[in-house]
């Protein structure tokens, strides 16, 4: 395990305000097919993961969360506003795939209609 440094009750209150909008758009997205809830879920159990003991420990027993938490320590070298930057890509990215894929669906059914 990766050694973590103590966070201000500041920094805390940011990483549970941020974990709990990524858990929230998370839970839309397995509703609304248009957002990745997945990935916005699993980067609330990452942020919510460096302010809860609880989260990181049970995080670090899944393979796949271990393997996510070093991708994201990696990070550590990129700066926040790059950060920032290719996450709100990846966000209209996602948006406009799903614009993409309801574009598509309705010009099927007005084919349809149309036949």
């Amino acid at each position: 395990m990766h050694s973590h440094r103590a966070i201000g009750s500041r920094s805390k209150l940011i990483y549970a305000v941020l974990g709990t909008v990524l858990l929230v758009i998370g839970l839309l997205g397995l509703l609304i097919p248009i957002i990745p809830g997945v990935l916005f879920i699993a980067a609330a159990i990452y942020v919510f993961s460096k302010v809860s003991r609880r989260v990181r420990a049970w995080s670090h027993k899944s393979a796949r969360y271990r393997a996510m938490h070093y991708r994201f320590e990696q990070l550590g070298t990129v700066s926040p506003v790059a950060r920032v930057r290719v996450v709100a890509l990846m966000g209209v990215g996602a948006f406009v795939a799903g614009i993409s894929a309801i574009a598509a669906s309705v010009s099927h059914v007005v084919t349809r209609v149309r036949r």
